[in-house]
């Protein structure tokens, strides 16, 4: 998902499938075996999996703020995400 993320492809996953292999992630994050996703990419990982919520604007907004909790000590990240979270009902939130 980061490798398509990063390079500008579409995601060929429906939302369920991609929210359900970053919980199952998120679960193993710290286990000895799980690898370590730079904060960055997570925050833009989880922007583009609630940007797949197209049709419900309170999941979408659930994902955002999981992205903000996640950007914390990066204050203009923190803002623009409060920006996107602030327009839930405008277009999604683009973090590349």
């Amino acid at each position: 998902m980061i490798t398509l993320m990063l390079t500008n492809h579409v995601w060929e996953w429906e939302f369920e499938e991609v929210s359900k292999t970053y919980e199952q992630f998120n679960t193993q994050r710290f286990g000895k075996k799980t690898l370590a996703i730079p904060t960055t990419f997570e925050i833009a990982l989880l922007c583009s999996i609630g940007n797949l919520c197209t049709e419900d604007t309170e999941l979408r907004m659930s994902w955002y703020k999981k992205a903000l909790l996640e950007a914390t000590g990066k204050e203009l990240t923190q803002n623009y995400l409060k920006d996107c979270i602030n327009r839930a009902g405008f277009p999604n939130c683009y973090f590349r």
